[in-house]
């Protein structure tokens, strides 16, 4: 049985809809309240994402609230996210309008009864229903439908490159919650999920046509891997050298002068048992759209860059030159590649206004970054090393604008966590490529990297 959607009274024309459901063993007055007065905190992984939602906010303001995930909580709250309709045993409705692409959010509060209506530009609008479907004589499917959509086409702009960004995170919540909710009710088959977007174009499904369920198990260690640094804060000077002394990331790299004087940055490295001429055919296809990064690729299609990561090599990736560019994700504005000595490295460079996604032609001017402004190089060297041996070198370097949203979105607070785990899988995931080519050259299938 379908019940008719409550959110059709707040959003009856969405730009983007996801729906995910679970079945469980229990009529619908008692999963209702299961739900409804249920604490999202009990789990320790929604707990953490949640936490690090709202750090920039709490780091500005020692007044800040506790954190509560409690939907008790969100319907008595009066900013923010709102009640908006509650029936038992039905369903319940929580919106919110505001510019959610901001640090720290402008919220419009209003009546429920003005939701649907209210259209002044520049704002917003998320709505998401707990809807309780009787199944059978004693069981229920919960679907979770999340609407989206903005007052003007420059707010839907920016929402939407918000969403790309945090919607892999809201989608992995809300369907975790399904499964512990329905593991505590009794489950009766996995959480599914249908996304569609109404206008643009259809969001992707949870496992891309690419991955693999060994992809989706290596992403859930790489994702457990960024809790933990995310954690560590005080081991980030280590984690910048991973792989690399301390001497060898001090001496001069190509494209340094690019960013000379960068906010933060990292020199990784690693040993591979073969010569340079075997390793720099990997490394030159290195991209979003072709190679891949050879690393999480289920993460990175969690987030919408499209990669499906090389187990051969390529001859039509193998030339690359100065004006050509690299790509890291599908709809993100690519790199320049502006120097490149074949064999040996190829530097990326990108100076980027990150409110608009413009990337500028050359060097920044001296001075001061503008307002909402990086300066970025990523260096990908391979050296030769004694007895046959190479080391693959990845550095990374970026300065930012003074400004705060631009300090915490781009500063090593959040993404140097998740840099480390990614671009050290991409070293080892090139080691273990050339390392294994007598298989591969041999016709046999490489095995699935889990790790």
């Amino acid at each position: 049985m379908t019940m008719p959607s409550l959110l059709e009274y707040f959003l009856p024309e969405p730009r983007l809809i996801e729906v995910d459901w679970v079945e469980v063993a229990t009529p619908p007055a008692e999963a209702y309240q299961a739900l409804r007065h249920g604490d999202a905190a009990q789990s320790p992984l929604v707990w953490a994402l949640f936490w690090l939602r709202t750090l920039p906010e709490r780091l500005r303001r020692r007044d800040a609230p506790p954190l509560s995930l409690r939907i008790d909580d969100i319907g008595a709250s009066k900013h923010g996210f709102h009640m908006l309709a509650d029936e038992p045993r039905r369903g319940f409705v929580i919106g919110a309008i505001g510019r959610f692409w901001e640090t720290e959010i402008p919220f419009v509060d209003v009546p429920p009864t003005d939701f649907a209506a209210f259209a002044e530009p520049g704002f917003g609008k998320v709505a998401w229903e707990a809807r309780f479907e009787p199944l059978g004589r004693t069981g229920t499917r919960i679907v979770l439908e999340l609407r989206v959509t903005a007052t003007d086409d420059e707010a839907w702009r920016r929402l939407r490159r918000y969403f790309r960004l945090l919607g892999p995170f809201s989608r992995f919540i809300r369907r975790h919650l399904l499964h512990q909710f329905g593991k505590e009710l009794g489950l009766m088959q996995g959480p599914d999920t249908s996304p569609t977007e109404t206008a643009p174009p259809a969001a992707e499904p949870a496992l891309h046509a690419h991955d693999t369920w060994a992809d989706f198990g290596a992403g859930t260690v790489g994702a457990l891997g960024m809790l933990a640094d995310l954690a560590t804060p005080f081991l980030r000077r280590a984690r910048s050298h991973w792989g690399v002394e301390r001497e060898a990331v001090e001496r001069p790299y190509p494209g340094d002068e690019l960013v000379p004087a960068p906010l933060w940055g990292w020199t990784h490295g690693v040993e591979i048992a073969a010569p340079v001429s075997e390793v720099w055919p990997w490394v030159v296809q290195i991209g979003q759209n072709k190679g891949g990064f050879y690393s999480y690729q289920w993460l990175e299609n969690l987030a919408g860059c499209d990669v499906q990561n090389a187990d051969r090599i390529h001859p039509e990736w193998q030339t690359l030159k100065p004006g050509d560019t690299l790509s890291l994700h599908r709809a993100g504005p690519p790199f320049s590649v502006v120097a490149v000595d074949p064999g040996h490295y190829f530097l990326a460079h990108g100076y980027v206004d990150v409110q608009t996604g413009q990337v500028h032609e050359g060097p920044p001017p001296e001075g001061p970054l503008p307002p909402h402004h990086v300066n970025l190089t990523w260096l990908f060297l391979v050296e030769s090393l004694d007895e046959g041996r190479s080391r693959f070198v990845s550095r990374y370097r970026i300065a930012c604008s003074g400004d705060l949203s631009t300090r915490l979105s781009f500063g090593p607070w959040i993404v140097e966590p998740i840099g480390f785990m990614m671009d050290r899988r991409m070293l080892l995931g090139v080691k273990e490529r050339v390392e294994r080519r007598p298989r591969i050259e041999s016709g046999e299938q490489a095995p699935r990297a889990l790790t």
